[in-house]
């Protein structure tokens, strides 16, 4: 898969954002302009830790997944209900996720994938409009115990 012009401008100046210290940044597209694909190749792109990819619907996490096998040459799991992403043996680059398994029984998933958020370099929320709430601010709090740890939001309706 190919970016087009404003995918490619989106991702270099996300890169340039980060570069330029930011510990996170808002990527606003429209809805059908791409998102998921400058998601999936900003993950990519990460050179150094594993990347935690959030989202709240059981198909977005189904597509998420499915744009990031597509678009990286990293391994891609999935931590959501009964599915597991990793195991002792495999612990892959990119995880996708649903908040509500995360913060479900007090965080336990959370704290079971991420026991060391120092492992993590960046986490991308999904339909970010939702970073408000308050399970999404106690999931990047955790992971920002990280000091390096980046945070990109990605949403068509930043309101």
């Amino acid at each position: 898969m190919k970016a087009r012009t404003y995918q490619q401008e989106a991702v270099n100046s996300v890169l340039q954002d980060f570069r330029d210290e930011y510990q996170s940044v808002l990527v606003v597209m429209a809805t059908g302009t791409g998102k998921s694909f400058v998601l999936a190749e900003l993950a990519s792109l990460a050179q150094k830790g594993r990347v935690l990819v959030i989202a709240h619907r059981e198909e977005i996490i189904h597509q998420l997944a499915k744009m990031l096998r597509v678009v990286s040459d990293k391994e891609v799991g999935i931590e959501m209900a009964d599915w597991r992403a990793q195991t002792r043996w495999n612990r892959p680059q990119i995880v996708v996720a649903t908040i509500q398994t995360l913060m479900a029984n007090g965080c336990y998933r959370l704290e079971e994938l991420v026991d060391d958020p120092g492992e993590w370099s960046m986490t991308i929320v999904d339909e970010a409009h939702h970073s408000s709430a308050d399970s999404y601010v106690r999931m990047i709090e955790h992971m920002q115990q990280n000091d390096s740890h980046r945070v990109l939001g990605v949403t068509a309706t930043p309101d």
